[in-house]
């Protein structure tokens, strides 16, 4: 079997040490078990980032702190908690050339949220405050189960996922105004955009990395068809 190669952009954590950078260690054994293989990436510069681009399968946005408001042209809510700039360009940028060379990019929360922004579309950035909702999205245990899903007839999530379907929630952001060209798979059962897709691009604001069942493992082999 082929060995996928996924460029995957590291995240940030304060420490005793200042800011480190890292990724959670689900994330590699998820992929592991289908056989796609993560190259980590730190903030660098074009080059480099042209480099990795033309030598990977495609490109993996996992979950993180908050996107910065400017890039879809509002001020910053009191309650986010950002990335450090270079963190935000670097994924920016890889989405962009990923996205010039037409090679798959598959996004999980944070990552699921800045497809969206980088294709043009927008967030409510603090959920509880800005959306009429009684679901706590923002979980503080993210390997228990939280709420449905409504999956969406016909989009690629539904050859894989029962209509109604439950998920966790850990994000105390989400998708307002969808990207254009781009088409929902699913929502909350509250109406928040819980998955997109276009063309080879795929995104979820669930994180199944943290869950261990069945069900849950199905999202990999949804993954996996993009690069069939």
């Amino acid at each position: 079997m082929k060995i996928i190669r996924l460029l995957t952009p590291l995240r940030t954590v304060d420490s005793s040490k200042g800011k480190q950078f890292f990724m959670h260690k689900n994330y590699v054994d998820m992929f592991k078990k289908r056989n796609i293989e993560l190259i980590f990436i730190s903030p660098s510069c074009q080059e480099t980032y042209q480099q990795l681009s033309k030598i990977c399968d495609g490109l993996f946005l996992a979950g993180g702190l908050d996107i910065d408001a400017c890039y879809f042209h509002e001020s910053n809510h009191p309650e986010n908690q950002l990335e450090i700039p270079e963190v935000d360009q670097m994924d920016f940028d890889l989405i962009a050339l990923f996205n010039e060379l037409h090679k798959p990019i598959i996004g999980i929360c944070r990552g699921h949220q800045e497809i969206n922004v980088a294709f043009g579309g927008t967030l409510y950035q603090d959920i509880a405050s800005q959306y009429n909702t009684s679901i706590n999205h923002n979980q503080n245990i993210c390997e228990k189960y939280s709420h449905n899903i409504q999956v969406v007839k016909n989009s690629t999530l539904a050859q894989y996922f029962d209509h109604t379907t439950i998920v966790n929630s850990f994000h105390h952001q989400s998708i307002k105004d969808l990207a254009p060209d781009f088409h929902i798979m699913a929502y909350s059962e509250d109406g928040l955009i819980e998955a997109i897709e276009k063309d080879n691009i795929i995104s979820v604001q669930w994180h199944p990395e943290k869950i261990s069942d069945q069900n849950q493992e199905k999202i990999l082999d949804m993954f996996l068809h993009l690069f069939v």
